[in-house]
């Protein structure tokens, strides 16, 4: 269980650095400010045991209220913009069974300075929504693609860190007749780690383009990017569509797996 508990404490900082990322764009875009947010258990609703939902710092402003990770998310980014070294840390307890204890703690010039936050459960499980204050017209399209680009990053993160804790996993051009290429409904986007894909037998453009960037970086040794391309369709609705760079040379591997 030690393994395990370490790689979700270690899942959990990369998708916290990368909300902290999230706010700095959006702060430094946007510092407004309508006082300093309250803390709320459930801002967003409650939410079941590993069930979870981020508010980005515009969200967070917006409702004026936020819970722990939201908070200390957008702490952080203050703290960054100022110059000063600030970073979230999943501190996380492991048990006997598939649940663990985590807390998001703020470090700031490396000592915890987070009060007592309470104890959030993790399992083997997860789904962690972000909830995001983007693609607000043309005027937030800079910042948004900047977003879209540090999530990728992390989903590309993601993978790597669980190739690398699971090298038996099969490669994913190997699994053409065991997973299916099936987009969202519109207005929803899940977007899936390695372990969820080969869960569900499912999967996206997001999902296979991350997945391969982390395979060719990890096994392959080589530069490798995923990376979006947007597309106006013939009734003015705009899509965006992810593949990957790979040593150089672009590949689609949604194709591979059926998206027409």
């Amino acid at each position: 269980m030690r393994g395990a508990a370490n790689l979700r404490g270690q899942q959990l900082e990369v998708l916290l650095r990368a909300l902290v990322r999230v706010n700095e764009i959006r702060l430094r875009r946007s510092p407004r400010s309508a006082g300093e947010p309250r803390f709320e258990a459930h801002p967003t609703g409650w939410r079941p045991p590993g069930e979870e939902e981020w508010q980005d710092a515009a969200s967070v402003l917006l409702r004026g209220a936020g819970d722990s990770v939201d908070l200390i998310c957008l702490r952080a980014a203050q703290l960054r913009l100022r110059g000063v070294d600030a970073r979230v840390q999943a501190e996380i307890s492991p048990q006997s069974t598939a649940l663990s204890a985590w807390r998001p703690v703020l470090l700031v010039q490396g000592r915890p300075v987070s009060e007592d936050c309470g104890l959030r459960t993790v399992s083997s499980w997860m789904r962690i929504t972000f909830v995001l204050d983007l693609f607000n017209g043309v005027g937030d399209e800079a910042l948004s693609h900047e977003t879209l680009d540090v999530l990728l990053d992390a989903l590309t993160e993601i993978d790597r860190n669980y190739l690398l804790a699971h090298p038996e996993t099969p490669a994913l051009y190997s699994l053409r007749d065991k997973l299916l290429y099936m987009e969202e409904p519109p207005g929803q986007e899940d977007w899936q780690d390695i372990p969820t894909c080969l869960r569900m037998r499912y999967c996206d453009c997001e999902d296979v383009a991350s997945w391969r960037t982390a395979e060719a970086q990890v096994r392959q040794g080589l530069e490798a990017r995923s990376s979006f391309s947007k597309h106006e369709t013939a009734n003015g609705a705009t899509l965006y569509h992810i593949t990957s760079k790979v040593g150089g040379r672009p590949e689609d591997p949604s194709r591979f797996f059926g998206m027409r």
